[in-house]
C-alpha cells in the first residue's frame, strides 16, 4: 500500500474512474443461454484443477458454470493421488507447472489416473499451463526436465523471452463446425521441435488498431481432449463452451 501511495497519484486516478461512463450490459443472450442449457449442465460434475500450480481462471467462466447448475469438483495435481470419481469433464487452467515441475512429475499415481481418464475418452479442456501439463515434459531454463502426463506427443521448453502476449481472435473447428472466440496468450515457453504429423486445432489472429499484424496456429486435439496455449474467455462464445466442457 505504501508503494502505491508513493508512486501513484490516487486522487487523479479516482477522478478518472469517477468520470468514466456507465457500461451498458444486455444480459438477454446470457440469460437465454442459461435457460437453454440449464437442463444439460444441471448436476454435471466438472473437475477443476486448482492448486498452486494451476490457479488462473476467469471468474466469469466459473460463475457461468455455477449458474448453469454444474457442480465444480476441485482437485490438485500436486497432492491428490487420483482424479475425483464420476466426472463428466475436466478443466485444467493456466498457472505455473514449470515452477512445481518436480512435484508434479513425482506424483506418478495422479498422472496415471489422469492419463487413464483421457485415454479412455474422458472429456477435457486445457489451456496454457494445463496444456503444458498434458505434454510429455517441461524443460526449465537451468536444463532440468520434468516428466508430465505424456498425453500429447510434444515437449515444452521454458524460454527467457516472452513468446506470446496479448489479446487474440481464435477460430477452431469441432465436428465440422467453426467457432470464433476471444482469448489471450501470455507464456514463456514453446513446443520443442513439433512433429510435422501434428495438426494444430486453433487458427489465431492478432490485431492492433483493427489491423491484422500476425497469424499462427496452436492447440491440439486427441480423443475428447482439446488444449492449447490460449486462455479462452468462454463468455465470448457460449456455444463453444458446450463443446469444450
Amino acid at each position: 500500500v505504501d508503494m502505491i501511495e508513493e508512486t501513484i497519484d490516487m486522487d487523479v486516478l479516482l477522478d478518472i474512474a469517477q468520470s468514466a461512463p456507465e457500461l451498458e450490459f444486455d444480459s438477454r443472450e446470457y440469460d437465454d443461454f442459461i435457460r437453454k442449457y440449464y437442463d444439460y449442465y444441471k448436476g454435471k460434475r466438472i473437475g477443476l484443477a486448482r492448486d498452486r500450480a494451476f490457479s488462473f481462471y476467469y471468474t466469469g467462466d466459473l460463475d457461468l458454470l455455477h449458474n448453469l447448475g454444474a457442480k465444480i469438483v476441485e482437485f490438485s495435481p500436486l497432492v491428490d493421488k487420483h482424479l475425483p470419481e464420476n466426472l463428466d469433464s475436466i478443466y485444467i487452467g493456466g498457472g505455473f507447472p514449470e515452477v512445481f515441475g518436480q512435484q508434479l512429475a513425482e506424483n506418478i499415481e495422479f498422472k496415471n489416473s489422469l492419463r487413464d481418464y483421457l485415454e479412455s475418452g474422458g472429456k477435457c479442456y486445457g489451456e496454457c499451463g494445463g496444456f503444458m501439463y498434458l505434454s510429455e515434459s517441461i524443460t526449465n531454463l537451468d536444463g532440468s526436465t520434468n516428466e508430465m502426463v505424456g498425453f500429447f506427443p510434444i515437449k515444452c521448453e521454458m524460454t527467457k523471452r516472452l513468446q506470446r502476449f496479448g489479446y487474440i481472435e481464435l477460430e477452431m473447428e469441432i465436428n465440422g463446425q467453426k467457432y470464433n472466440t476471444r482469448a489471450h496468450e501470455f507464456h514463456h515457453s514453446h513446443i520443442v521441435e513439433p512433429s510435422d504429423e501434428l495438426t494444430f486445432k486453433y487458427q489465431i489472429k492478432k490485431y492492433r488498431d483493427e489491423k491484422l499484424i500476425r497469424e499462427w496456429e496452436c492447440g491440439l486435439e486427441k480423443k475428447n481432449t482439446i488444449a492449447g496455449y490460449p486462455h479462452i474467455y468462454l463468455l465470448s462464445n457460449l456455444e463453444l463452451m458446450t463443446k469444450l466442457l
